[in-house]
């Protein structure tokens, strides 16, 4: 690895980040989400300070800013469960194998007493209503309000089915309408993680075609990449954070069948490790062709992806309608 290398990797990983297309919803997007990724943002960030320098202020930075993502979104608690895999490692790591328990105490009683703090003032008020209430939900609280029409299956084939021919062909798809690919978990999370829910316009359509075959790629590169991953233990904050966001959005479909429950919003924050991964997925590659393949597809994938934000902006400033 040289210098040269990684400095394209760093422009690969950025720039994939950047140019996302679902970044135009998110920022725009009244709601807890941006909150809820900022927070998430900054405890992972703070996480890999610590992970790499073992410094106690770091933990503490990373606990308070997830208890900040838990009070914001219930689904926090996904940062909670990654701080703790990394605490455990490390555990297993300095005091089985290296006998250095004196370091670990302060670190997991801060770990401990963050997290009930967050916990106490997170789900306070929802513990009482679901006392009160035996219909309310402690996790998903607008569960019950969801209708019918949102209600899709959550069988094996609705996890194991994903049809390639109708992901690229199919620019965009909706909770609402059946034949948009909305019952099958892999189809739904990554179109919308990419287009969210919403018909963009006809003149991103062929932009939309080439960025879906073009992510279907990035997923080859990012399982190519795992190979070389196995021993890069730098990684593992990166590999980990992205199965337990994978993890809770399977479970939290099965627990909560509606095509909602796995969109955009909840995909989101795994854009960041998943960057990572595909760039660096080029930065380890062992032979020169998975390098120039895997630069020139993530490369195209960010040209498309301005061009497809080009598009949306003249299909808006050409409608009559649009105020």
């Amino acid at each position: 690895m040289n210098e040269r290398q990684l400095r394209l990797a760093y422009v690969l990983c950025v720039g994939l980040f950047l140019s996302w297309p679902s970044n135009a919803i998110t920022s725009i997007r009244i709601g807890n989400d941006s909150m809820f990724s900022m927070f998430c943002a900054v405890s992972f960030y703070y996480l890999l300070r610590w992970y790499e320098f073992h410094k106690l202020r770091y933990m503490f930075f990373s606990l308070i800013a997830a208890s900040f993502c838990v009070w914001t979104k219930t689904n926090g608690l996904i940062l909670f469960g990654l701080i703790g895999a990394l605490i455990l490692a490390t555990c297993i790591k300095e005091y089985i194998l290296f006998r250095k328990k004196d370091q670990l105490r302060p670190l997991i009683a801060m770990f401990s007493i963050v997290f009930v703090i967050a916990i106490y003032f997170s789900f306070q008020s929802k513990i009482q209503e679901t006392l009160s209430d035996p219909n309310a939900r402690l996790i998903v609280g607008n569960a019950n309000t969801l209708g019918p029409a949102f209600i899709v299956g959550k069988g094996p084939s609705n996890f194991l089915t994903l049809d390639l021919v109708k992901f690229i062909k199919t620019p965009f798809t909706h909770a609402l309408e059946v034949d948009s690919g909305r019952e099958y978990f892999w189809y739904y999370l990554f179109k919308t993680s990419m287009f969210g829910e919403f018909n963009w316009g006809r003149g991103t359509v062929p932009f939309a075609k080439v960025e879906s075959a073009l992510f279907l790629l990035l997923i080859i590169v990012f399982f190519t990449g795992l190979i070389s991953f196995s021993k890069r233990k730098e990684l593992l904050p990166f590999i980990l954070s992205l199965q337990l966001f994978l993890t809770a959005m399977i479970l939290f479909r099965i627990s909560y069948p509606f095509s909602s429950s796995g969109d955009f919003r909840y995909i989101y924050p795994a854009l960041l490790p998943f960057s990572e991964l595909v760039a660096t997925a080029v930065l380890y590659s062992k032979t020169k062709m998975i390098k120039i393949g895997a630069s020139t597809i993530i490369f195209v994938f960010i040209l498309s992806s301005v061009f497809f934000q080009l598009a949306t902006i003249i299909e808006l400033l050409g409608d009559k309608n649009h105020p």
